[in-house]
């Protein structure tokens, strides 16, 4: 009797489970096949004849209207709807005598002959979801989560050709054509739910309750798993199948995305199988299948096709019956769509809209009244918050409402900013700064001015509007505070403008409460990278760097004794006990002043502080541990912003040992008034601080803990380290001279750098950008199409809307398309990580090429200027003798004619001096005219030689000047090369800061150098100082190395290879992978463990690989090292990283480019490196050595090796071995 088969179905984009499923099965029944129903198009995508599987289209099954169930039904709907009709079309067309159906996410582990067995005994075999109690530990999946489920899995079901299954089938079938969705307060679940009738069809039915059988992660709970001798056993049977149902192999960690209770533990038999699953699918195409499109997913017309349309086609209530997968039959369905709604339709509802209130239990509570007020105010909520892929219509009075004023492409350029404008607080500062820096560069600013309750409101600050007017926001209110903003403007202050959010964050974690605070914005200005690192790693919006202006007014003159500063030398500390007093830590500075100056030193430390009336407790506690220090003064109240500026003037030196900061204003006004500052060198301060510049006090990371304010427990700040700061307080005070020198240099630091000018021109640069795009939007050449209700029917194209018409939906970046922008990028977070909207490398290149460009073309006009001025001054000279030559024979011919007479006169003289000038061309000819005494043509002929010769010098000189232009156009290419290789051979290496000046040397001239510096003498001839100083400041190269984060995906453990300062350790640490790092140098592995990085050692690369087992390391990650290594050394290196890499593990190398003209030229500024290593070289040795592939790429480049080949400054290597058979 022949053996049982299976099935399953697809939607195509899951071939390579299907592929796994077919061969599993394959490898223990070769004798048998799996059919694999596809439910969309697969030409173009799948070959049949090369799959593992039978293929099966919808078109077989003979199914009355196919195409209506796949607009009624999401594609997991449709793909268990058809699941009746696949099962009767492989029993009776077919004549299979048996047949099982397995999920595609099954694979299997043994022979399921037990299976074949039962059902030919019964008819029908099921397994049920559990066959042991849940646990009931709050964790998912729940006993109601099963009960909503169904009692059994329909991830399996076998079935026997017959009467009793034929009426199976046709019940089901019937039931599956309309109510297969996912609806639990409806109780449906899609073809499970149906299936707890079966007790009533096919009561002979036999239930599978073996524990080998189905193992997933709703029964693993009550099932033991083990691996023994290449076999996996489920409570010591052979595992049978296992169904991966949610699990994803780019995240092997978790079982699935369905389910909370069971772990993947390193080491365990789960964890191998899920690895091993994971494998498989990645070589049976995982990676590339997974984003095919689903055919039925998105109309002719271009409408994607979401949760509600498919409910409302449904239920019919005069649905076009045709195909909406028709051109036709799309556009009926849009216009039926938007037909008015049966509440609310008469205000601008749509049938559409309602579909999706109906749905939301929130918005039936928020807009009770669709007849009256409240169907405007749903319109409003969809267009600026609704969570849906679709515009909606626009009611019609919309235009009317004085903030909803549409923007135009011909609306001005120019910003809203939102803030705190008279508060006294930081965020009210930026804000002032903000508007300030903006106008700086003739940006138009509307200043909507917005109160903080919690601080008083008495800077001098006036705003001028209180109403929007400019098409970009500027919204200067943190996340904290955004929804009660939005909440308060309202809609209308968000409609169609491009919403720019300006937050500060002060911790290196950003937690998930204030994610709704993304839902209304387009972008994210931060003022620092330290609060891009952190937001970006949840954002999903682009998240953009900006220069924050720092500026101050003129100081006005104040007595010291007016502003309680007291006599001798002054240490100054400014904060706010709102911004979290743990946070701003004034009680290590008293700590470390006490530590530093005994009383009567002659040394002060000013504390100044306000709203210490909401936070007495902290208050108390900075009160109780000053009081005993005479020379410590607290100052607790608010002064006027000339006062406050005064005490900055009037400090000798600004001290800040806080544990965090996101910029640091206070520290950033006292550098700008050449003020010496000491503050814990961590956080957004560094943004501006150096050690040049200030003096950075040392620190380890520590966990925040908890009682922080609204920081999570969980992120890490900074314990500043006493001991230093109170030497450094010591030091500026006994050194003045050379504090007020580093106080110099800060302040042209700032002025420079943060100068409102600079910071200005970088915002409005960045706002006309984001203008010009939404002003770019295409309409296709095309009018809009508008009807009595508006939904997109293509949102590339054109919108159909009510009048009036209030924006155009060309841009993706339109705010009617945000619902779209903001669910894309969240689903595509964990694929671009680091991909910020603006990277600050690759825009200062950007505008130094620009730069470049203009100087050659400068040059070259300059350098031909002359001589095409010459020529053309030339070439209109004699146009004008030939404007004039045509003028005289006019005039002649005048004359001759009104003459008349024989006897020659002046003009008779004249024409025969013309004459003279041709005499040897003169010839004969017949008359063909007479005037007077003389014919024209006689005259003719005395002239045309001189015209003649006349148009000929002309032709001349405007081939001349032809020849020269595109002489030019060829030389500028060879000029612009020249000059790009003058410049590379000038290139200078890389420098941090600006340690290096240039100035006057009273002998040798003007000179490079440095003046008077102590140095660090514990970092004195060490390699890290070296680094901070070409290498660059740790943050920028975190910013570089993140690229690499996505190319290790979950392999684990990393091990960097020559950790340096710990950059790539911190990104490691970020993403959660289990990671080591070795560097020979001691201060390297010393920093990194300061830093809280605790899996660190002092080794050479090929000594500790020597040490590691083989098969142990998931990644090897070596930056910046290989340069280093002599070639044997090289060659060993290679070598153990493929022995000690596991099957499928990465190996990264990134070093110098010697490609690069300018990097190969500073490739020897290190001293310690050994050789360039060109990319050829790194390939060829991975070649070599075995491993299974590689690849060179530039992480920094363009994404084209051709061109990034000589344009950066390095590559990277990244090879993979090869996984086990």
């Amino acid at each position: 009797m022949p053996a049982m088969n299976i099935c399953t179905i697809i939607a195509k984009n899951y071939v390579a489970h299907a592929r796994v499923l077919a061969e599993s099965f394959r490898e223990h029944h070769p004798e048998q096949s799996c059919y694999v129903l596809v439910i969309d198009d697969t030409e173009g995508y799948i070959d049949a004849a090369y799959e593992p599987f039978e293929l099966v289209t919808p078109a077989q099954l003979h199914i009355d209207d196919y195409e209506h169930m796949a607009a009624i039904y999401d594609v997991l709907e449709l793909s268990t709807a058809v699941k009746p009709w696949l099962l009767r079309h492989l029993l009776e067309e077919r004549g299979l005598e048996r047949i099982a159906y397995l999920d595609p996410d099954i694979r299997v582990y043994d022979r399921l002959d037990e299976i074949d067995g039962l059902t030919r005994e019964h008819g029908l075999v099921l397994i049920p979801h559990i066959t042991t109690p849940l646990p009931r530990d709050g964790k998912r999946p729940s006993e109601a989560d099963i009960l909503i489920s169904g009692t059994y899995n329909l991830g399996f079901i076998s079935l026997e050709r017959g009467a009793g299954t034929e009426r199976l089938l046709d019940w089901w079938s019937e039931r599956l054509k309309t109510d297969c969705v996912v609806a639990p307060d409806a109780g449906y679940f899609v073809d499970q739910r149906w299936m707890d009738f079966v007790h009533g069809v096919m009561p002979d039915f036999y239930v599978l309750r073996d524990p080998a059988y189905n193992v997933a992660y709703w029964n693993l709970h009550g099932r033991d798993l083990t691996y023994h001798k290449g076999r996996y056993y489920v409570d010591g049977r052979p595992l049978r199948f296992f169904h991966f149902s949610g699990f994803d192999p780019d995240h092997r960690k978790r079982l699935s995305k369905h389910q909370t209770r069971i772990e993947i533990r390193r080491g365990s038999t789960l964890a191998r199988a899920c690895n091993g699953y994971a494998d498989e699918l990645l070589a049976n195409g995982y990676k590339k299948a997974k984003n095919w499109p689903y055919s039925y997913g998105v109309l002719p017309n271009g409408v994607k096709l979401d949760s509600g349309m498919h409910r409302l086609y449904r239920k019919g209530e005069g649905a076009p019956r045709e195909s909406i997968f028709t051109q036709r039959g799309a556009d009926r369905f849009v216009a039926w769509l938007n037909e008015p709604a049966p509440v609310g339709g008469e205000h601008g509802v749509t049938r559409y809209l309602y579909e999706i209130y109906s749905g939301r239990p929130d918005l039936r509570q928020t807009f009770p009244n669709l007849d009256g007020p409240d169907a405007m105010r749903l319109i409003e909520w969809h267009r600026v918050h609704g969570q849906v892929k679709l515009p909606y219509p626009v009611h019609p009075s919309a235009e009317q409402d004085g903030q909803d004023t549409p923007q135009t492409p011909d609306s001005p350029v120019g910003v809203n900013v939102a803030g705190y404008f008279r508060a006294e607080l930081g965020v009210g500062e930026t804000a002032r700064q903000v508007v300030a820096a903006l106008e700086s560069a003739d940006m138009p600013v509307a200043a909507v001015g917005l109160s903080a309750s919690a601080s008083r409101q008495e800077h001098e600050y006036e705003t001028d509007t209180i109403r929007p007017t400019f098409p970009v926001n500027l919204i200067c209110v943190n996340a904290d505070m955004l929804p009660t903003f939005a909440d308060q403007a309202g809609p209308g202050f968000f409609f169609d403008r491009y919403s720019i959010g300006l937050w500060w964050w002060e911790i290196n974690e950003f937690p998930a409460r204030f994610s709704k605070a993304f839902d209304p914005l387009d972008e994210i200005w931060v003022g620092s990278h330290f609060v891009a690192d952190a937001i970006s790693a949840v954002s999903p919006v682009p998240v953009v760097k900006v220069t924050m202006p720092v500026s101050m007014p003129e100081v006005e003159e104040f007595d010291r004794g007016d502003l309680g500063l007291p006599e001798g030398f002054v240490f100054l500390f400014v904060f706010d006990y709102h911004s979290v007093f743990e946070r701003k830590n004034p009680l290590a500075l008293v700590e470390a002043f006490e530590q530093a100056f005994p009383e009567g030193s002659g040394a002060s430390l000013v504390l100044k502080s306000i709203n210490s009336e909401h936070h007495t407790e902290e208050h108390g506690r900075l009160i109780e541990a000053s009081k005993d220090h005479r020379d410590i003064h607290v100052i607790d109240h608010y002064v006027t912003a000339a006062e406050k500026n005064a005490m900055f003037a009037g400090c000798d030196c600004y001290v800040s040992l806080h544990r965090s900061e996101g910029f640091g204003n206070t520290l950033a006004e006292a550098m700008y008034l050449g003020k010496p500052v000491i503050a814990t060198g961590y956080s957004g301060n560094m943004e501006f601080m150096t050690p040049q510049n200030s003096y950075p006090v040392t620190y380890t990371l520590r966990p925040v803990g908890d009682d922080a304010g609204p920081y999570p427990a969980s992120g890490e700040w900074a314990e500043p380290d006493v001991g230093h700061a109170a030497r450094l307080m010591r030091h500026v005070f006994e050194d003045q001279r050379e504090a007020g020198e580093r106080g110099r240099r800060a302040a042209e630091d700032i002025r420079r750098n943060h100068s409102a000018e600079v910071a200005g021109r970088a915002m409005a640069a960045r706002i006309r950008r984001v203008r010009a795009r939404r002003s770019a939007e295409p309409d296709e050449g095309g009018p809009h199409v508008h009807s009595p209700a508006g939904l997109d029917t293509n949102p590339l194209t054109h919108r159909i809307a009510t009048t009036p018409q209030p924006a155009t939906s060309g841009s993706t970046l339109g705010r009617v398309l945000a619902p779209f922008r903001r669910v894309l990028l969240k689903l595509m977070w964990p694929f671009a990580l680091q991909q910020r909207m603006v990277n600050e490398e690759l825009l200062a290149t950007t505008k130094e090429a620009d730069q470049n460009l203009r100087a050659v073309v400068n040059q070259l006009e300059s350098r031909y200027a002359k001589e095409r001025a010459d020529l053309l001054n030339a070439v209109n000279h004699h146009r004008e003798l030939a404007r004039t030559q045509g003028a005289r024979l006019d005039r002649l011919e005048t004359r001759l004619a009104e003459s008349g007479g024989d006897t020659p006169g002046p003009l008779e003289k004249t024409v025969a001096q013309a004459g003279s000038v041709g005499k040897e061309s003169e010839g004969s000819g017949p008359k063909t005219a007479e005037t007077g005494g003389f014919s024209r043509q006689k005259i003719s002929r005395f002239i045309t030689p001189f015209t003649a010769q006349q148009q000929k010098i002309n032709d001349q000189l405007f081939d001349a000047v032809s020849t020269l232009g595109e002489k030019l156009g060829g030389l500028v290419p060879r000029v612009e090369a020249a000059d790009r290789l003058v410049a590379e051979t000038r290139a200078l290496p890389y420098v941090s800061g600006s340690p290096f000046e240039i100035f006057e040397e009273p002998v040798a001239g003007r000179v490079q150098g440095y003046g008077r510096r102590n140095g660090d003498p514990e970092r004195m001839g060490t390699y890290d100082a070296f680094e901070d100083i070409f290498r660059g400041p740790e943050h920028f190269i975190r910013d570089r190395q993140r690229r690499y984060l996505d190319l290790l995906e979950d392999r684990e453990p990393v091990v960097d290879i020559g950790c340096g300062r710990g950059e790539f350790l911190d990104l490691l640490r970020e993403r959660g992978l289990e990671y080591a790092g070795i560097d020979p140098d001691p201060d390297m592995v010393g920093r990194c463990r300061a830093k809280g990085h605790e899996i660190v050692e002092v080794d050479d690369a090929n000594s500790y690989l020597e040490k590691c087992a083989d098969d142990s390391i998931g990644a090897i990650f070596c930056a910046q090292v290989i340069e280093h290594m002599p070639y044997e050394e090289l060659l060993r290196f290679y070598g153990l990283g493929l022995r000690k890499l596991r099957p499928g593990g990465l190996f990264i190398l990134e070093t110098v480019n010697p490609h690069s003209v300018p990097a190969l030229k500073t490739f020897w500024v290190d001293p310690t490196h050994q050789h360039p290593v060109f990319p050829e070289v790194a390939l060829a040795l991975c070649e070599i050595n075995g491993f299974e592939s590689a690849y060179v790429f530039h992480p920094n480049g363009t994404g084209e090796v051709e061109v990034d080949r000589y344009e950066t400054g390095e590559y990277a290597l990244v090879a993979t071995t090869a996984a086990h058979e």
